[in-house]
């Protein structure tokens, strides 16, 4: 079944004539279906695993997905599958597999909800680093309540929509979900690779900070550097992450 999409066995037929009726109520007892009907197939999407590519938790899904259809209809399951994780099965029966015990590899995108950057106050939504200003973004808590504390990060990028370079730019982390009222403390500094534009790494230490603290990322007092803002790129500051658990 790996890789292989699945060929349609079952098919509706919808028959075109009136269905009897009995005391003003329908009655299908002595209905015929005749020949002039209508073949419906009751699976039409593709049920497929790839093996070099899947993960076990999701090769059994889709196998228990298929044996479901088989108990649907009072067939068999099918044969060689593999286990669902922690010795679930099909989901025949009426009841539901239960949740995957073991781990495995995920990749999340976390969109920043805010970003500025501060001199004396928030003075734009773009990010600066420059000699009197510093930037940041925000996601709110949505790292911390998506990746797990005992997750191992693997990688990680942002989005920088880079407008002007020029100088130094320490790249670190501050300590707030949301854009506070006063200033931040950018921290855990280091200097990211070039070109700072586009999808760029950045060290795995920060996300494995904020998937159990709160904060976000940002860059401190620099040279004379830019990054467009959320309210001109909504994709500004957004952190690809992937990650095992």
């Amino acid at each position: 079944v790996f890789g292989q999409s699945l060929t349609p066995k079952y098919v509706l037929k919808v028959s075109k004539r009136d269905l009897p009726t009995s005391g003003g109520r329908p009655n299908p007892q002595g209905a015929t279906v005749g020949n002039d009907t209508e073949q419906r197939h009751l699976v039409w999407i593709r049920h497929v695993a790839d093996a070099k590519v899947d993960t076990a938790e999701e090769i059994a899904r889709v196998m228990a997905d298929l044996d479901s259809f088989a108990n649907l209809f009072g067939g068999a399951p099918a044969t060689g599958t593999p286990p669902a994780p922690g010795g679930g099965g099909a989901p025949g029966g009426g009841g539901t597999p239960p949740p995957p015990t073991g781990g495995g590899r995920r990749t999340e995108r976390f969109e920043a909800i805010d970003s500025g950057s501060y001199q004396n106050y928030w003075r734009t939504n773009d990010v600066w680093s420059s000699a009197s200003n510093f930037g940041a973004w925000f996601y709110g808590s949505k790292i911390r309540d998506t990746i797990p504390d005992n997750a191992t990060i693997i990688s990680a990028s942002i989005n920088l929509p880079l407008d002007k370079e020029l100088g130094v730019a320490p790249f670190g982390r501050h300590s707030f979900d949301e854009k506070p009222s006063g200033p931040l403390t950018i921290t855990a500094t280091s200097t990211l690779d070039k070109p700072w534009n586009g999808e760029t790494k950045i060290p795995l230490s920060l996300v494995d900070h904020l998937k159990a603290n709160p904060g976000g990322l940002g860059f401190g007092i620099g040279g004379y550097n830019i990054w467009r803002g959320t309210q001109r790129d909504g994709s500004s500051g957004a952190l690809t992450v992937t990650y095992e658990t």
